[in-house]
């Protein structure tokens, strides 16, 4: 996760699957290579990137791409990530 991305903005609405799997599409990952990554089935990326999608407003997974990379979205970053979220609203 890229240092300076202190504020998680919308990425904080994300679950850590979806972190994932954003994370892989910032990658260049396709949903087959995802799915493979992951141990889950086409359609459930399929489900994630659409659910991306809709809540970050994109229209292309290429859109996903740029906020991935913007954040310097890692695949082990998810985890992570919730983890901060979840001290710093306490």
């Amino acid at each position: 996760l890229n240092p300076v991305t202190q504020d998680l903005g919308q990425l904080s609405l994300l679950s850590t699957r979806e972190l994932e799997v954003l994370a892989y599409v910032g990658m260049g990952l396709g949903v087959d290579e995802t799915a493979g990554k992951l141990h889950r089935s086409r359609e459930t990326v399929i489900s994630h990137r659409k659910a991306l999608m809709r809540k970050l407003g994109c229209t292309t997974a290429s859109q996903l791409a740029v906020i991935a990379t913007s954040a310097g979205l890692k695949p082990g970053d998810a985890e992570r990530m919730k983890h901060v979220e979840m001290h710093t609203q306490r």
